[in-house]
């Protein structure tokens, strides 16, 4: 491995990381009750913690996806300009989540076809991925067995949780 991919690898461990971090404290300062003094921090207006959520968690699949296919080799440009069409999508539906969840707070909306189509991209983005994962978990050999990843065999005066097992 050169240089240069480690530390591409290496900066995607701590993207990865970082957005993990944001995603938990997130959650955790949405539903931490108050503690003696310390005021509560949540919970948050759903209209934008919602999307941003949602947000994140893709930004942390689409993060870990890029990182699983770097370690295997795999990870070529074609995959990155869809990493990017995924994001671009995905925040943009976050963002008009937040805007007709503002309009519903206020008001009364009667969705249209731009509504429809929305709602269908992103059921049809999360098939594809869903099928395409699927697809290429089934297309990889399955993993090698070695003998270390058989349990120990009986040893006689061993005090192995495995000595009491009964040897085959």
């Amino acid at each position: 491995m050169t240089r240069s991919v480690s530390g591409e690898l290496k900066a995607l461990q701590r993207a990865s990381l970082a957005a993990e971090l944001v995603i938990a404290r997130a959650g955790l300062a949405n539903v931490l009750p108050t503690y003696g003094v310390l005021p509560r921090i949540g919970s948050f207006a759903l209209d934008w913690f919602r999307p941003l959520f949602s947000w994140l968690c893709l930004l942390s699949f689409l993060i870990w996806d890029a990182l699983r296919q770097a370690h295997e080799g795999k990870l070529t440009a074609l995959h990155v300009a869809a990493y990017a069409v995924a994001l671009g999508l995905m925040s943009w539906i976050c963002y008009d989540y937040y805007v007709i969840a503002k309009v519903l707070k206020d008001s009364f909306m009667f969705f249209s076809a731009r509504e429809a189509w929305l709602a269908g991209i992103a059921y049809y983005a999360s098939f594809f991925l869903a099928v395409f994962f699927e697809a290429e978990k089934q297309a990889s050999p399955p993993p090698r067995t070695t003998s270390r990843s058989r349990p120990p065999t009986r040893r006689t005066g061993s005090t192995c949780c495995w000595s009491s097992v009964p040897s085959r």
